[in-house]
């Protein structure tokens, strides 16, 4: 409204997670499974959820600003997205899955279809919009290597120092 609060018709989607992981430091690779309930507080259906996938800007495909990373690695690896327990075939990935912010097709057949996994922002287009007011379970496996590398002590991007310090952000 005119003073800077949120309006009537003010909404913001609410997540809640549930998040398991652990690290190997023999491979400096994080393992995780997590459950994501999102409340769809709109007045419209809800046909997508984007993901970030921040990981990725170490994959060497990535396009990035003017940062280099101390390692490249394989990126994020999801292993696992399932919608309400229907499970996407993450090796049919939609088409356009590599070319940006377009996004999967909308989903048909009850299919749950994702797109951009090689990048820093997917989509996962539902097989069932969510309604307004409405919740959707989304869960995920994953697992990507902290990047360090030799010398990548003091670099910015570094989340491992040789063998015994992991910042994971």
């Amino acid at each position: 409204d005119s003073t800077g609060r949120p309006g009537r018709n003010y909404w913001q989607l609410r997540t809640d997670y549930t998040i398991q992981v652990r690290l190997d430091p023999a491979t400096g690779r994080l393992y995780g499974r997590e459950t994501v309930l999102i409340h769809n507080r709109s007045d419209s259906a809800l046909t997508q959820i984007a993901l970030r996938l921040d990981p990725n800007i170490f994959r060497p495909t990535v396009p990035r600003g003017g940062s280099t990373p101390a390692e490249t690695t394989d990126g994020m690896i999801l292993t696992k997205v399932a919608v309400n327990g229907v499970a996407a075939d993450l090796a049919a990935q939609a088409p356009g899955g590599g070319r940006g912010a377009g996004g999967a097709p909308p989903a048909a057949g009850g299919a749950v279809r994702v797109s951009g996994l090689t990048l820093t922002n997917a989509r996962v287009s539902l097989p069932t919009p969510v309604p307004a007011k409405g919740t959707v379970t989304l869960d995920i496996e994953w697992n990507h290597k902290l990047p360090g590398g030799p010398g990548g002590q003091g670099h910015r991007m570094t989340q491992r120092w040789a063998d015994t310090l992991f910042q994971p952000t």
